[in-house]
């Protein structure tokens, strides 16, 4: 009964604490963070869509629409909107409740992994130390927050990632608790919490994996006695998770989402970087760095970190030597710092698109529980004079300083932004409301802490006036993003490119043969569709000023700018169509972001001559003849890889018979054909030539202001095509076209994210049933 009372005053300590760290999620204001505007953007979203029992979506807000929850688990956005339906509260209060039920959820999973895994019986004046230990030093973390861990980790707006590795720890202990006692009901809690974490969060999902594959290593025999049961287990949770990992690998090549190959210094992560740039910034008036740095150790009480440190390396040492959990979550631990410090996976698989430094955050998890069990078995080997439990006290109240005086630097909200600009802002808001409802707006984008220069700012303030982002979101972007930051290198270079690395500048720049270069971005700007621009930066301004003619300036206060883009009375002529020989040949289509790429070199290009058409690309049709293409093109161009240059110019000629002109791509061409050029010095004069003949032809081909994704279907079963700039183009169809995701995986997965966390909690409860019972 004691006890009892002690773990019950334990717990509602630690909440207290909680509850006045964290109270900035319970506010009930719209969250501020790097990433957390735009999961806000996808909560509200994801409203929309649950009003109809869906868990997929097309959502207008930002470029051309976007299939939300394809490459974005959507479990949180459903927990969100289930806090909003069954409490009394607002949304952004219930995004922010959301948010702080992790961090219980969280250090629960701490301590049961603590129990499973490491802990043997100790007694209770023990272990309250070494969880409580555990959890703050887990939540006082002082590293770089682009690692997704802990607190700051949160702020930055990773918190779908702490709610991952939250389910991650509760899973590895049920398979644990299965692996000792052979229980059907942890069996079971296995198969539905791994489900919930694959419809939770993508890459802690891959964590997940490697974790269980590390399980399977350590302790291979108990497997391979019950490899019937195991193989039971992971064919339910593919069978579970199908609809969520159906999306994410038959469609992912339609996101901007690439391999990150960063690191960060782990060591000093955990020694305490906000203690060593204090040191550093000392040295700026001539003070030694080490000893600056250990008496901000000691004065910022990070010195306890040495302490967990030491205890670390040697519970390390003692662990390894048997083939238990300790064993295990040691194996883990290190495992998952190499991780956060190779690049090899993503290399090697550059498909997965993982970002190998967050695996930090599950190192962490792992150091925050190990160290402080060995500092306990130090102090039980050396005998110290004062008892064991004392010293563990101890150092749980310097972790707990260190928890109290931490705080997580913040995006600055516009709150802290200048009266003037806050004047300035307002005034631009005004403006903003004045525009059209439903125009494609490019926002400017630099990367500063401040709230202002977040994409995320603009994403939001834009849909709250009716207007659609042109940039999206960095949480789940579209390949447009890719396509317009590298656009932006031809006089925008200064801006921020969040979401990909992908660098098609020097290929754009080698095609650069005309003198019309300045045109490049405000040309591939009206393929795009975008009527306006808004901007804060002097780079900005300049970009504006020296191109008159296809710029005009609407509204200007202080450094805000709203202009509007020109689009001239001419229009582009019948555009040219793409085709690879591969897909001539076997049906294998070019990757989405290769005709992308392909598709704007060419216009690069042709630019810079003066030549403004479109390019369609052509390999999602199956019922196009030759005559149809005759009538709708004005050229096509052909991809030939050179080692099939035969085969492919073959392949040109019966184009070339039904009088299409044919331009080659990779080979060269027949000499003197009239109809079958290549990519050669001399090609705009015969583009040129052949375009003013067709001034008179009707063009049939429409562009849409809405993104290209392949499971979008048409009402009236026109055929949708991938333009140059993403966005989908029709052949003979309306001006207005009604489109809608396709497929009845969207009602599986409301259903799945319903029902899992259901069956989870009850399974003790059926256990304990006389007819329901698994036994």
């Amino acid at each position: 009964m004691k006890s009892n009372v002690i773990k019950i005053g334990s717990v509602l300590f630690l909440g207290l604490f909680f509850l006045w760290k964290f109270s900035n999620y319970l506010t009930g204001a719209e969250p501020v963070g790097w990433d957390t505007g735009g999961h806000y953007q996808l909560a509200n979203v994801y409203r929309e869509s649950f009003e109809n029992f869906d868990s997929l979506a097309w959502d207008d807000g930002w470029f051309g629409g976007f299939a939300a929850f394809y490459f974005y688990p959507p479990f949180f956005y459903f927990l969100t909107n289930i806090i909003s339906i069954f409490l009394p509260v607002s949304f952004p209060f219930a995004f922010g409740f959301g948010i702080f039920l992790i961090i219980p959820l969280l250090s629960y999973s701490i301590i049961r992994f603590l129990n499973v895994f490491v802990l043997n019986r100790l007694p209770l004046s023990y272990l309250l130390p070494i969880y409580g230990t555990s959890v703050l030093f887990y939540f006082s973390y002082s590293g770089d927050g682009l690692q997704g861990t802990s607190a700051i980790g949160m702020q930055q707006g990773t918190f779908i990632s702490s709610l991952a590795h939250g389910f991650l720890l509760i899973s590895l202990t049920h398979l644990e608790v299965f692996r000792k006692t052979k229980s059907r009901e942890e069996g079971i809690k296995f198969i539905l919490i791994s489900s919930l974490l694959i419809y939770t969060h993508f890459l802690t999902s891959f964590f997940w994996g490697l974790a269980v594959l590390l399980h399977l290593i350590v302790f291979r025999k108990d497997w391979f006695q019950n490899l019937k049961s195991y193989f039971f287990f992971f064919i339910a949770i593919l069978m579970l998770s199908f609809p969520i990992l159906y999306n994410y690998l038959k469609f992912s090549g339609y996101t901007s989402g690439i391999f990150y190959g960063y690191t960060y210094p782990p060591l000093l992560s955990i020694l305490g970087k906000d203690a060593y740039d204090v040191a550093l910034a000392s040295t700026g008036n001539g003070e030694n760095f080490l000893i600056a740095y250990i008496r901000e150790l000691l004065l910022s009480g990070r010195i306890v970190s040495i302490f967990l440190l030491f205890g670390f390396v040697s519970l390390c040492v003692r662990f390894l030597k048997h083939r238990n959990g300790r064993r295990y979550a040691t194996v883990f631990t290190f495992f998952f710092l190499w991780l956060s410090l190779d690049n090899t996976f993503g290399y090697i698989i550059p498909g997965l698109m993982i970002h190998n430094y967050r695996a930090f955050d599950s190192a962490f998890l792992g150091f925050s529980m190990l160290s402080v069990l060995g500092v306990t078995h130090i102090m039980m080997r050396w005998k110290w004079k004062l008892p064991v439990q004392w010293g563990l006290v101890f150092l749980f109240l310097f972790t707990l300083r260190n928890f109290i005086f931490f705080q997580p630097k913040e995006v600055l909200s516009d709150r802290n932004v200048s009266k003037e600009m806050e004047l300035h802002l307002h005034e631009a808001e005004k403006a903003l409301e004045l525009l059209p409802k439903g125009a494609l707006v490019f926002p400017e984008i630099v990367r500063t802490s401040i709230i202002l220069d977040t994409p995320h700012f603009w994403s939001n303030l834009l849909r709250k006036h009716g207007l659609r982002n042109a940039l999206g979101l960095t949480v789940e972007s579209s390949l447009y993003p890719t396509l317009a930051f590298n656009w932006e290198e031809f006089g925008l270079e200064h801006t921020f490119r969040w979401g990909t690395n992908l660098s098609w500048k020097n290929l754009w720049v080698s095609s650069l043969t005309g003198d019309n270069e300045n045109a490049q971005l405000p040309e591939f700007l009206r393929r795009s569709g975008v009527r306006y621009l808004t901007g804060h930066t002097g780079a900005f301004y300049e970009f504006i000023k020296n191109r008159k003619n296809d710029f005009k300036i609407l509204f200007r206060s202080g450094p805000f700018l709203i202009v509007e883009l020109l689009y001239p009375s001419e229009k582009p002529n019948l555009p040219g169509g793409y085709l690879s020989y591969s897909w001539l040949h076997s049906k294998t289509a070019t990757k989405p972001d290769v005709f992308l790429r392909d598709s704007n070199t060419i216009l690069a290009r042709l630019v810079s001559h003066n030549i403004l058409i479109r390019i369609v690309n052509l390999e999602s049709s199956s019922e196009f003849s030759d005559d149809d293409l005759k009538q709708s093109l004005s050229f096509l161009f052909l991809s030939v890889d050179p080692k099939y240059s035969l085969d492919g110019i073959a392949y040109a000629k019966s184009f070339a018979q039904k009088g299409i002109h044919i331009i080659l791509l990779g080979v060269p061409a027949p000499p003197n054909d009239p109809y079958i050029w290549d990519w050669s010095p001399d090609v705009e004069e015969k583009m040129k030539t052949y375009l003013k003949t067709l001034q008179l032809k009707t063009n049939p081909w429409k562009f849409h202001n809405i993104g290209y994704f392949p499971e979008l279907k048409e009402s009236d079963g026109k055929s949708l095509y991938q333009s140059d700039s993403h966005q989908l183009a029709v052949i003979n169809g309306k001006e207005r076209i009604n489109v809608s995701l396709s497929g009845f995986r969207s009602k599986w997965i409301t259903w799945a994210l319903i029902l899992l966390p259901i069956f989870y909690l009850l399974v003790p409860i059926i256990r304990k049933t006389r007819y329901l019972s698994f036994s």
